[in-house]
């Protein structure tokens, strides 16, 4: 990729070269690097500085909050307390609201089989 440049440059500066999805960038940064005796902190930079150039966020993108909540609520049901000791309007209520969530979530799930179009 970068021939006799390799032996001029360390690990820790291939390592910042490596993120470069480009070639051609890589190989040009490798010479300003090797011409100029940059650092890596001085690579690592300029590196940055060519990630992303029209300022999209990097990395994965967000969850969407639909997405988020119902692994949330997945986590808070998988950690609920023991019911026994509950008195019988406490087990009432609890009943009364375990049902109307569970109409909710049915409702949320069966929405999820009609097609949609993906997002932009």
């Amino acid at each position: 990729m970068l021939g006799e440049l390799a032996n001029e440059l360390t690990v820790s500066h291939h390592r910042e070269l490596l993120r470069l999805p480009s070639n051609p960038t890589r190989r040009r940064l490798a010479t300003q690097a090797v011409e100029r005796a940059w650092t890596v902190r001085r690579l690592r930079a300029e590196v940055s500085s060519h990630q992303n150039p029209d300022g999209a966020p990097r990395g994965r993108p967000p969850l969407p909050a639909a997405v988020r909540r119902v692994r949330a609520l997945g986590r808070l049901a998988e950690d609920l307390p023991p019911v026994e000791g509950l008195r019988p309007d406490q087990r009432a209520e609890m009943r009364e609201t375990l049902d109307a969530q569970i109409d909710t979530l049915t409702r949320l799930r069966d929405s999820l089989e009609d097609p949609c179009p993906e997002p932009n």
